[in-house]
């Protein structure tokens, strides 16, 4: 087993502690925030290093909780996780439990995200009826995000982790000179 294995079981264990106490609090605008959260600390490792500085006292590390969660406007339940995260010398997990918490959430709550990749940008009546399409083919809530690719020249290709659709030009094209070949 390697190490990003083994952060990642340890990362599932605490949100799923998480979870079993405050799930049914959670939204999933709360769910948003944790992404936005999650991005930022990935990408900015400094704030999760100011975190396990040992001279700072419980107090400050607080405050900087209190900071992150203002600033993304998480709700105040997330705060004993992060703090215990800390304690336990764990605050580079914070991305990796916050990932698992927004997945477990959606799981429970049957959403899946999808990405939808356009030839040109959609009006919101025929992204509301890819929506409607996505639901009624996957029986679950839908969340998409939108995109514009010109290289499918006409059409639309919706991924999410589970399913593939597409439907465009460029797929057709690809088809026909595996055909050719």
């Amino acid at each position: 087993m390697n190490n990003r294995t083994c952060d990642d079981l340890v990362a599932k264990k605490y949100a799923q502690a998480f979870m079993n106490i405050h799930l049914d609090q959670l939204t999933l605008d709360d769910c948003c925030a944790f992404e936005k959260a999650r991005q930022f600390l990935q990408t900015h490792h400094k704030a999760l290093f100011f975190l396990q500085i040992p001279q700072f006292t419980s107090a400050t590390k607080k405050a900087m909780v209190d900071d992150i969660i203002t600033r993304f406007i998480m709700p105040q339940s997330i705060a004993s996780l992060l703090l215990l995260l800390i304690t336990h010398g764990r605050s580079f997990y914070i991305p990796r439990v916050l990932f698992f918490v927004i997945q477990l959430y959606k799981k429970h709550h049957a959403i899946v995200d999808f990405s939808v990749v356009s030839s040109h940008a959609l009006d919101e009546s025929k992204a509301l009826c890819i929506k409607k399409f996505l639901k009624h083919i996957t029986g679950k809530q839908v969340v998409c995000t939108y995109s514009v690719n010109n290289y499918l020249i006409a059409g639309v290709r919706m991924r999410s982790d589970e399913y593939m659709w597409e439907y465009s030009v460029r797929k057709h094209i690809d088809c026909l000179r595996v055909l050719a070949n």
